[in-house]
């Protein structure tokens, strides 16, 4: 089956979740006022001040897949957050998502968040936090796909959210099984990782996991060498916002690594390097931009967890 009967079939069979299928009827809470909450989270975040957010009673936060006090963890340790943030909106599902460099004193990190409303007030709050001690490669100082993940996509170019979930699950099915039908990828397509470009880049930093010869290639090319392979499992895929207006799409996972090496599909595969040699696992948001059915543009925010972790939501 190739890529675009894969989609189809997906997109068909629904095999995603609700949110992704039409499932979830509009709530009172349109494009710009999902937006407005984004803004008012960054503003109670940067000053400490959960209160300053509007939040049903039963409002529930996470941070790193541990559930949490509202207030507790980066709400009281962060010393400042960059005002240059890509937020996206799923009037929809009544959820909006951002993605913003953050900082802790001194040292940086990046922060996904996800809210979640109800009647127009924040129910969920869902957040990663990749940190220098909790991820094995950070560049926290700038979000480096904004500009083309806040872009909006021309109207003809759009898609439909379950046909852009099913391309972006499509790249979860290849990334850990070589033998699924290969993403449709756009010709300048880039992944970022906490901050990090490990596509394309010439000049690649030495914390990334992926070797130099490597992150030179792009999304396909890394894809077709079967490099990526050393990703064991990827669990609890959930696909939690859908912005049909920018082609947008924000999937939660867990990825496990467990530590064995793992040879390259090809002979000729540049190999991994080995600053992952011990079991771990990641906690991801990971967000797509889509454009005319092609992925353009891949920014992940990632943090180690305990491997094996269990998911604190499903």
């Amino acid at each position: 089956m190739n890529a675009v009967k894969f989609i189809v079939a997906l997109a068909a069979a629904c095999l995603v979740p609700a949110i992704a299928c039409g499932g979830v009827p509009a709530g009172n809470c349109d494009r710009p006022c999902l937006i407005g909450i984004a803004h008012s989270y960054l503003d109670a975040l940067a000053t400490h001040a959960p209160e300053g957010l509007s939040m049903a009673p039963a409002a529930t936060f996470t941070e790193n897949n541990v559930t949490l006090k509202m207030g507790d963890a980066l709400w009281k340790t962060v010393s400042a957050v960059d005002t240059n943030a890509t937020i996206f909106a799923d009037p929809a599902a009544q959820a909006v998502g951002l993605i913003v460099a953050v900082r802790e004193g001194a040292r940086p990190a990046l922060l996904a968040a996800r809210l979640e409303l109800v009647h127009g007030r924040v129910d969920g709050l869902e957040t990663i936090v990749a940190r220098q001690n909790a991820a094995s490669f950070l560049d926290a100082n700038a979000v480096r796909g904004a500009a083309v993940l806040n872009a909006p996509v021309a109207p003809a170019s759009r898609r439909p959210r379950a046909v852009l979930t099913a391309i972006a699950d499509s790249y979860f099915r290849r990334l850990i099984d070589p033998g699924a039908p290969m993403p449709p990828f756009d010709p300048r397509c880039n992944r970022i990782e906490n901050g990090v470009q490990s596509t394309n880049n010439p000049h690649p930093p030495t914390s990334s996991p992926l070797n130099p010869a490597l992150s030179r290639l792009g999304c396909l090319a890394q894809f077709e060498t079967g490099a990526l392979t050393f990703i064991s499992k990827i669990r609890s895929v959930r696909y939690t916002l859908v912005d049909e207006e920018k082609g947008l799409v924000l999937a939660s996972a867990i990825f496990d690594h467990d530590g064995v090496p793992h040879a390259a599909a090809s002979g000729n595969a540049p190999r991994l390097s080995a600053n992952l040699p011990s079991p771990m696992s990641f906690v991801v948001d990971e967000l797509f931009k889509i454009d005319d059915g092609r992925i353009r543009e891949i920014e992940a925010v990632i943090s180690a967890v305990p491997y094996g972790i269990l998911p604190v939501r499903q």
